[in-house]
């Protein structure tokens, strides 16, 4: 694996790294989540007004923004993908296969604990509020990110099975036929 690659290299000591590793992430996340969870709702309840009947609007306007940003990320990015991505390279993976495999990238995006880890910082940054004179802009912005968590997870990962079947990525390759047989 390169760079990092631990001195110690057996099977069990890259397992246990891992899984120390991802309880690590998991903590964190779980972390950002609860905090982000227990400020929105108090800023809720503080300020009811904050959201505004437009916010709606804008709320669907930005998810499907995000979810076109991200598609033209994975396009500019997708030549990177296809001779540096393990299994995408043309030897392996047709051109067919290599854009519905960007396609599901594009529509699995995560949006979450980084993004509500930023909005927190938003939201407690009373310099900003005051320099873009409203008052309600910090957790305004709060609100906006953590309606995108919630739209990517309910819409993106609620689909992400049904979008991985109607693009015919679901069943075994070639090689898992053979392998298996």
């Amino acid at each position: 694996a390169g760079v990092g690659h631990t001195a110690i290299d057996t099977v069990k000591s890259t397992h246990m790294l891992h899984a120390v590793w991802s309880m690590i992430v998991f903590c964190a996340d779980t972390t950002i989540f609860v905090l982000a969870g227990a400020i929105i709702v108090e800023q809720w309840l503080q300020h009811s007004g904050i959201w505004q009947g437009s916010d709606w609007g804008y709320m669907v306007a930005v998810y499907l923004l995000l979810t076109l940003i991200r598609a033209v990320m994975v396009g500019i990015f997708s030549p990177f993908f296809r001779y540096c991505g393990y299994g995408l390279q043309p030897r392996v993976c047709s051109l067919s296969k290599f854009v519905k495999s960007m396609a599901v990238v594009t529509w699995g995006g995560l949006r979450g604990a980084v993004g509500l880890a930023l909005a927190l910082a938003v939201a407690m940054d009373n310099e900003l509020r005051e320099s873009v004179k409203d008052s309600t802009y910090n957790e305004r912005v709060l609100l906006m990110t953590a309606a995108m968590v919630v739209l990517t997870t309910l819409v993106n990962a609620a689909l992400m099975e049904k979008v991985i079947g109607w693009l015919g990525l679901g069943g075994e390759s070639m090689s898992e036929l053979k392998l298996f047989k």
